[in-house]
């Protein structure tokens, strides 16, 4: 799901800044960009661990492709992305790569570190003198703190020697809660966005680890929700086999990232705000490498997206890269059938349930796939990816 509206005012966003107090949204997703960024990049190294050094006796259920191929260098006729695509979050991720690495004399540091915490405590004075912006001051402080804390690690200091509290809650403004008595649901899914009210009912849900490793996402605009989890079973990466009380809220995106298939099993699921019906539209697209935009040869609609198998350069996977009408962008990778994994014929294979307005510019930059209407159609609002 896109941001689209400002985490400080509400005010509309273009290209990522607010156009009501002039506020950068982008640097409140870098830390998930690096993240997202640093557990991609992970997969891969696995990926080529498991092609490369893996006996055939542990081969488990991963379809390992004979080869590990890297995508040649292509010529893309397109323009490259401008600022605010994906490019700009993969320059926050070396950015902060190097910060890591080399990092700045601790008098430098510390002349940041103190700065910021003054900025706090003049914060919250501002704010307890004017408790109408309370929920407004309490997001920011929680975004200045976040800061501080990547700043605390930078020069050597930990988060216990900056506050006493640094926990992020995604339910802290939340203005209603789900009803405590539903009915019983338990499903499997794959990478995909799922719309909660639509594809999966909404409740209070329990998250286990299928077969794979990867992200596991939800965004709710009306209660300001974002959560995450990651799900594998490499603890020295965060990763966790199990993940209880994630709640889902009508209305809002669970994003299932690529490689992995997760456990989603509620005993209070309500009942669905729209039955998924038959997609309009009915031919499939091919796409290969290069740019595009939708309107005309590429319908406004709701598509999964797959890697074509049956051509010379093939990949095996694909990253595609959207930058919608209203100058946000969404970054896209899907697996192959020779990456992907699998049980009970549910697989990971692909990406379900892509919205594409009318007016996107699509970039495949490597791996060419097909665009097929998705099945579980619903009446999407495309209003925000415009506004």
């Amino acid at each position: 799901m896109v941001k689209m509206k400002c985490s400080l005012c509400g005010g509309k966003l273009n290209n990522n800044r607010c156009t009501f107090c002039g506020l950068d949204n982008s640097i409140y997703d870098r830390d998930h960009s690096y993240r997202s960024a640093f557990a991609q990049q992970r997969r891969l190294e696995k990926r080529a661990e498991r092609t490369h050094m893996k006996p055939a006796s542990h081969a488990g259920s991963y379809a390992q492709p004979q080869q590990l191929r890297s995508p040649a260098p292509k010529p893309v006729q397109a323009e490259p992305l401008s600022a605010g695509t994906h490019a700009a979050n993969y320059n926050t991720v070396s950015q902060r790569s190097r910060k890591r690495t080399t990092p700045p004399p601790a008098s430098s540091g510390s002349k940041k570190f103190g700065c910021a915490v003054w900025i706090v405590l003049m914060i919250i004075i501002l704010f307890t003198f004017v408790p109408a912006l309370g929920r407004i001051g309490s997001s920011v402080i929680s975004q200045i703190k976040s800061s501080i804390s990547d700043m605390g690690s930078d020069v050597g200091i930990s988060s216990d020697d900056t506050s006493a509290d640094f926990d992020y809650d995604p339910y802290a403004f939340v203005n209603r809660e789900i009803p405590g008595s539903g009915e019983t649901y338990d499903t499997v899914l794959g990478s995909g966005v799922y719309k909660v009210g639509v594809h999966i009912p909404e409740g209070v849900y329990s998250l286990k680890l299928v077969e794979g490793s990867g992200s596991v996402e939800f965004e709710e605009e009306e209660n300001s929700i974002y959560d995450y989890a990651y799900l594998g079973t490499e603890e020295e990466y965060d990763q966790v086999v199990e993940r209880s009380d994630f709640r889902l809220y009508n209305g809002g995106e669970l994003t299932i990232g690529s490689g992995v298939l997760v456990n989603l099993s509620t005993s209070n699921a309500q009942p669905l705000t729209q039955e998924p019906s038959a997609n309009p539209l009915t031919e499939s697209i091919s796409l290969p490498v290069g740019s595009y935009t939708s309107g005309t040869t590429i319908p406004e609609g709701i598509y999964d997206i797959s890697v074509e198998e049956e051509t010379d350069d093939a990949y095996g996977y694909a990253s595609i890269a959207m930058k919608y009408p209203n100058g946000n962008s969404h970054y896209l990778w899907a697996d192959g059938l020779q990456y992907a994994v699998s049980s009970g014929g549910i697989t990971t294979a692909g990406v379900k349930n892509v919205l594409i307005p009318s007016g996107t510019q699509i970039e495949v930059e490597y791996g060419n796939i097909v665009l097929t209407p998705s099945e579980e159609y619903y009446e999407a609002d495309y209003s925000d990816y415009y506004q």
